[in-house]
């Protein structure tokens, strides 16, 4: 452990054309990935907004990875459901 904040780049994978941000920022400047500060031994809660195009499977797993900006560290990915809107044109 080091006494000091680390930047953690948080990376959506496996949901084309996905966009992420935080409520630190906006669907204009969102991208596959944003960055987090993470003060020293702590874990931080923070919100993330993904977007995705209608198009698709109504349910469809995708991962976010975690990463230490300085890519020295080990990260770690997690698998979860983005769930789109119900669309009466989409067909079954």
């Amino acid at each position: 452990m080091e006494a000091r904040p680390r930047v953690v780049t948080l990376t959506v994978s496996g949901l084309p054309d996905a966009q992420v941000w935080t409520p630190e920022g906006d669907r204009e400047s969102a991208g596959q990935s944003v960055q987090v500060s993470v003060e020293p031994d702590s874990v931080l809660k923070t919100r993330l907004f993904v977007v995705a195009p209608g198009n698709g499977d109504e349910r469809q797993e995708f991962q976010i990875s975690a990463q230490a900006a300085s890519n020295a560290e080990k990260g770690d990915t997690d698998t979860t459901q983005f769930e789109r809107p119900e669309n009466e044109e989409r067909e079954p």
